[in-house]
Protein backbone atom coordinates (compact mmCIF):
# COMPACT_ATOMS: atom_id res chain seq x y z
CA UNK A 1 0.00 0.00 0.00
CA UNK A 2 3.01 2.38 0.77
CA UNK A 3 5.02 1.19 -1.92
CA UNK A 4 1.99 1.86 -4.38
CA UNK A 5 1.19 5.42 -3.01
CA UNK A 6 4.42 6.47 -3.74
CA UNK A 7 4.30 5.06 -7.17
CA UNK A 8 1.15 7.24 -7.44
CA UNK A 9 2.51 10.86 -6.68
CA UNK A 10 5.98 9.97 -8.56
CA UNK A 11 4.17 9.26 -11.85
CA UNK A 12 1.51 11.92 -11.17
CA UNK A 13 4.01 14.55 -10.68
CA UNK A 14 6.40 15.09 -13.50
CA UNK A 15 5.74 13.90 -16.90
CA UNK A 16 9.25 12.18 -18.09
CA UNK A 17 8.82 8.86 -19.53
CA UNK A 18 11.88 7.81 -17.21
CA UNK A 19 9.32 8.50 -14.12
CA UNK A 20 6.66 6.96 -16.15
CA UNK A 21 8.90 3.76 -16.36
CA UNK A 22 9.75 3.97 -12.53
CA UNK A 23 6.39 4.99 -11.48
CA UNK A 24 5.68 1.14 -13.64
CA UNK A 25 8.71 -0.41 -11.49
CA UNK A 26 7.10 0.32 -8.51
CA UNK A 27 3.52 -0.69 -9.54
CA UNK A 28 4.70 -3.82 -10.40
CA UNK A 29 6.27 -4.45 -7.26
CA UNK A 30 3.46 -3.21 -4.91
CA UNK A 31 0.65 -5.60 -7.05
CA UNK A 32 3.05 -8.79 -6.54
CA UNK A 33 3.26 -8.07 -2.71
CA UNK A 34 -0.04 -8.05 -2.44
CA UNK A 35 -1.40 -9.92 -5.10
CA UNK A 36 -2.39 -13.25 -2.97
CA UNK A 37 -1.58 -12.00 0.33
CA UNK A 38 -5.14 -10.66 0.43
CA UNK A 39 -6.75 -13.52 -0.15
CA UNK A 40 -4.47 -15.92 2.00
CA UNK A 41 -5.56 -13.93 4.34
CA UNK A 42 -9.23 -14.30 4.03
CA UNK A 43 -8.75 -17.60 3.66
CA UNK A 44 -6.99 -18.43 7.14
CA UNK A 45 -9.12 -16.22 8.72
CA UNK A 46 -12.57 -18.16 7.18
CA UNK A 47 -10.06 -21.35 8.30
CA UNK A 48 -9.69 -20.12 11.41
CA UNK A 49 -13.47 -19.88 12.22
CA UNK A 50 -14.51 -22.99 10.53
CA UNK A 51 -16.14 -21.52 7.18
CA UNK A 52 -13.95 -22.97 4.58
CA UNK A 53 -16.98 -24.04 2.45
CA UNK A 54 -17.81 -20.56 2.26
CA UNK A 55 -14.92 -19.29 0.61
CA UNK A 56 -16.62 -19.10 -3.15
CA UNK A 57 -19.57 -17.47 -2.08
CA UNK A 58 -16.87 -15.29 0.65
CA UNK A 59 -14.36 -14.57 -1.93
CA UNK A 60 -16.73 -13.58 -4.43
CA UNK A 61 -18.29 -10.67 -2.21
CA UNK A 62 -15.01 -9.54 -1.07
CA UNK A 63 -14.41 -9.09 -5.02
CA UNK A 64 -17.64 -7.43 -5.25
CA UNK A 65 -16.58 -4.90 -2.37
CA UNK A 66 -13.40 -4.35 -4.18
CA UNK A 67 -15.78 -3.16 -7.20
CA UNK A 68 -17.84 -1.32 -5.34
CA UNK A 69 -15.20 0.57 -4.61
CA UNK A 70 -14.02 1.03 -8.18
CA UNK A 71 -17.61 2.02 -9.21
CA UNK A 72 -18.02 5.13 -6.54
CA UNK A 73 -14.22 6.05 -7.31
CA UNK A 74 -14.46 5.97 -11.64
CA UNK A 75 -17.16 8.94 -11.68
CA UNK A 76 -14.96 11.13 -9.42
CA UNK A 77 -11.89 10.08 -11.64
CA UNK A 78 -13.44 11.62 -14.77
CA UNK A 79 -14.81 14.51 -12.74
CA UNK A 80 -11.44 15.04 -11.23
CA UNK A 81 -9.90 15.03 -14.50
CA UNK A 82 -11.52 17.15 -16.30
CA UNK A 83 -11.20 20.02 -13.65
CA UNK A 84 -7.91 19.26 -12.47
CA UNK A 85 -6.35 17.97 -15.65
CA UNK A 86 -5.42 13.76 -15.93
CA UNK A 87 -2.43 13.31 -14.23
CA UNK A 88 -4.60 14.61 -10.50
CA UNK A 89 -6.67 11.20 -10.37
CA UNK A 90 -2.83 9.83 -9.92
CA UNK A 91 -1.93 11.92 -7.80
CA UNK A 92 -5.41 11.51 -5.07
CA UNK A 93 -5.31 7.42 -5.54
CA UNK A 94 -1.99 7.47 -3.51
CA UNK A 95 -4.76 8.64 -0.31
CA UNK A 96 -7.05 5.82 -0.88
CA UNK A 97 -3.27 3.18 -0.95
CA UNK A 98 -2.18 4.80 2.32
CA UNK A 99 -5.60 4.61 4.04
CA UNK A 100 -5.84 1.14 3.13
CA UNK A 101 -1.96 0.29 4.51
CA UNK A 102 -3.19 2.22 7.81
CA UNK A 103 -5.93 -0.61 8.16
CA UNK A 104 -3.51 -3.43 6.82
CA UNK A 105 -1.27 -2.38 10.18
CA UNK A 106 -3.91 -3.07 12.16
CA UNK A 107 -5.53 -5.85 10.94
CA UNK A 108 -4.77 -9.40 13.12
CA UNK A 109 -3.11 -11.87 11.64
CA UNK A 110 -5.27 -15.24 11.39
CA UNK A 111 -4.00 -18.90 12.85
CA UNK A 112 -1.80 -19.98 10.70
CA UNK A 113 -2.52 -23.90 10.21
CA UNK A 114 -0.28 -25.19 7.58
CA UNK A 115 3.65 -23.73 7.97
CA UNK A 116 5.94 -24.91 5.57
CA UNK A 117 9.53 -24.22 4.85
CA UNK A 118 10.07 -22.22 1.23
CA UNK A 119 12.89 -21.88 -0.67
CA UNK A 120 14.26 -18.20 -1.00
CA UNK A 121 15.76 -18.98 -4.24
CA UNK A 122 13.50 -18.39 -6.84
CA UNK A 123 14.61 -20.72 -9.07
CA UNK A 124 13.28 -23.49 -6.49
CA UNK A 125 10.08 -21.96 -6.56
CA UNK A 126 9.57 -21.87 -10.18
CA UNK A 127 10.67 -25.44 -10.79
CA UNK A 128 8.26 -26.57 -7.96
CA UNK A 129 5.71 -24.52 -9.56
CA UNK A 130 6.03 -25.77 -13.34
CA UNK A 131 6.41 -29.80 -11.41
CA UNK A 132 3.29 -28.90 -10.03
CA UNK A 133 1.17 -27.76 -13.67
CA UNK A 134 3.04 -30.72 -14.97
CA UNK A 135 1.44 -33.36 -12.91
CA UNK A 136 -2.00 -31.77 -12.29
CA UNK A 137 -3.64 -31.76 -15.63
CA UNK A 138 -7.16 -29.57 -14.39
CA UNK A 139 -4.62 -27.28 -12.98
CA UNK A 140 -2.48 -26.32 -15.47
CA UNK A 141 -5.68 -25.81 -18.30
CA UNK A 142 -7.26 -23.68 -16.00
CA UNK A 143 -3.88 -21.70 -15.47
CA UNK A 144 -3.04 -21.60 -19.18
CA UNK A 145 -6.94 -20.29 -19.98
CA UNK A 146 -6.64 -17.56 -17.11
CA UNK A 147 -3.37 -16.03 -18.14
CA UNK A 148 -4.76 -15.91 -21.94
CA UNK A 149 -7.86 -14.90 -21.32
CA UNK A 150 -6.45 -12.14 -18.19
CA UNK A 151 -3.90 -10.96 -20.94
CA UNK A 152 -6.48 -10.52 -23.90
CA UNK A 153 -9.73 -9.06 -22.01
CA UNK A 154 -7.02 -6.30 -20.26
CA UNK A 155 -7.06 -4.66 -23.45
CA UNK A 156 -10.46 -4.01 -22.90
CA UNK A 157 -9.10 -1.41 -20.46
CA UNK A 158 -6.16 -0.05 -22.62
CA UNK A 159 -8.56 0.64 -25.79
CA UNK A 160 -11.93 1.63 -24.84
CA UNK A 161 -10.47 5.17 -23.33
CA UNK A 162 -8.72 5.57 -26.80
CA UNK A 163 -11.94 4.41 -28.90
CA UNK A 164 -13.82 7.15 -26.77
CA UNK A 165 -11.14 9.79 -27.28
CA UNK A 166 -11.99 8.99 -31.17
CA UNK A 167 -15.58 9.08 -31.00
CA UNK A 168 -15.09 12.62 -29.48
CA UNK A 169 -16.45 11.66 -26.44
CA UNK A 170 -15.39 14.39 -23.40
CA UNK A 171 -12.58 12.90 -20.32
CA UNK A 172 -15.55 13.96 -18.02
CA UNK A 173 -17.62 11.12 -18.80
CA UNK A 174 -14.77 7.89 -19.16
CA UNK A 175 -15.06 7.64 -15.46
CA UNK A 176 -19.00 6.94 -15.91
CA UNK A 177 -18.34 4.21 -18.76
CA UNK A 178 -15.48 2.23 -16.21
CA UNK A 179 -17.69 1.98 -13.91
CA UNK A 180 -20.41 0.77 -16.10
CA UNK A 181 -17.42 -2.09 -16.65
CA UNK A 182 -17.51 -2.47 -12.88
CA UNK A 183 -21.39 -2.56 -11.93
CA UNK A 184 -20.86 -5.51 -14.82
CA UNK A 185 -18.38 -7.80 -12.69
CA UNK A 186 -20.26 -7.04 -9.80
CA UNK A 187 -23.40 -8.77 -10.92
CA UNK A 188 -21.55 -11.56 -11.70
CA UNK A 189 -18.69 -11.83 -9.02
CA UNK A 190 -21.71 -11.70 -6.38
CA UNK A 191 -23.68 -14.55 -8.58
CA UNK A 192 -20.54 -16.98 -8.81
CA UNK A 193 -22.57 -19.98 -7.73
CA UNK A 194 -25.64 -18.93 -9.34
CA UNK A 195 -24.13 -18.51 -12.89
CA UNK A 196 -22.72 -21.70 -12.49
CA UNK A 197 -25.85 -23.48 -12.05
CA UNK A 198 -27.35 -21.45 -14.67
CA UNK A 199 -24.61 -22.90 -17.51
CA UNK A 200 -24.62 -25.73 -15.62
CA UNK A 201 -20.68 -26.25 -15.12
CA UNK A 202 -17.62 -23.63 -14.21
CA UNK A 203 -16.67 -25.31 -17.40
CA UNK A 204 -19.23 -23.73 -19.50
CA UNK A 205 -19.33 -20.67 -17.73
CA UNK A 206 -15.70 -20.40 -18.39
CA UNK A 207 -15.97 -21.32 -22.09
CA UNK A 208 -19.08 -18.48 -22.42
CA UNK A 209 -17.05 -15.45 -20.75
CA UNK A 210 -13.99 -16.10 -23.61
CA UNK A 211 -16.22 -16.37 -26.73
CA UNK A 212 -18.23 -13.32 -25.33
CA UNK A 213 -15.21 -11.42 -24.89
CA UNK A 214 -13.80 -12.85 -28.49
CA UNK A 215 -17.20 -12.14 -30.07
CA UNK A 216 -17.10 -8.07 -28.66
CA UNK A 217 -13.52 -7.37 -29.63
CA UNK A 218 -14.58 -7.71 -33.26
CA UNK A 219 -17.94 -6.41 -33.24
CA UNK A 220 -16.32 -3.58 -31.43
CA UNK A 221 -13.53 -3.47 -34.29
CA UNK A 222 -16.14 -3.61 -37.16
CA UNK A 223 -18.69 -1.29 -36.00
CA UNK A 224 -17.48 1.42 -33.67
CA UNK A 225 -19.88 2.93 -31.75
CA UNK A 226 -20.93 3.84 -27.95
CA UNK A 227 -23.26 0.70 -27.84
CA UNK A 228 -20.81 -1.70 -29.21
CA UNK A 229 -18.62 0.07 -26.94
CA UNK A 230 -20.95 -0.67 -24.03
CA UNK A 231 -20.70 -4.02 -24.96
CA UNK A 232 -17.16 -4.74 -25.26
CA UNK A 233 -17.22 -3.06 -21.56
Amino acid sequence: GIVIAFAAVLYGSVPRFELFLLGEFLFAIAIAFMSGADDALLYDALKESNREEDSKKVFGRAKSFEYLAMFISAPLGGIVAAKFGLNAPMLFSCVPFLLAALIAFLMNEPKRYQITSESRRYLDIAKKGISFLRYHKKLRIIAIDGILIAAAAYFVIWFYQAMLIRLNVPVFYFGYFHAFLVATEIIITSNFVKLEKLFGSGKNFLKFGTLATGATFLLVAILPNIYTIGLFL
